[in-house]
Formats: C-alpha cells, structure tokens, sequence
C-alpha cells in the first residue's frame, strides 16, 4: 500500500484526540499509522478503521477538524 495521510483518533491515557497521521499499513478492520508525538518522536500503532478519517474528505466538507498541535 501507498503511505496516505490520515486524520485518526488515538488515546493518550484516558483523553482521546485527534492526530494527523500517516497510514502506513490497512485491512479492512484496522489501519496502521503513525504520526509525531507531543514533545518529539513518533508514534505506531493500530487502529480500528473506524477511527480513521481520510484527509480528503475532511478537505472536501470544509469543516474544521480540530487535532492534537493545532493552535486554538
């Protein structure tokens, strides 16, 4: 599979929030990303692919997505 971005939401502890990703790996129930952590580094993991929003189609319906490292 081609890498694609991603908007997908993730836990940090109990708060869940969204992160702009990479999908680098998918079935049909889950997606495998990774996107910068909070501080430096990275961060993988698994995903149910319900969690998963395509960039694109959040393009397309022009609403504010509000995701982890946005300004306010």
């Amino acid at each position: 599979p081609i890498d694609r971005p991603v908007i997908a939401w993730v836990r940090y502890g109990r708060e869940p929030v969204r992160v702009r990703a990479i999908a680098r790996a998918w079935t049909s129930k889950a997606v495998a990303i990774s996107w910068p952590a909070p501080g430096g580094g990275m961060h993988q993991a698994w995903v149910w692919a319900g969690a998963i929003i395509e960039w694109l189609a959040v393009d397309r319906s022009h609403d504010r997505v509000p995701v982890l490292g946005d300004e306010p």
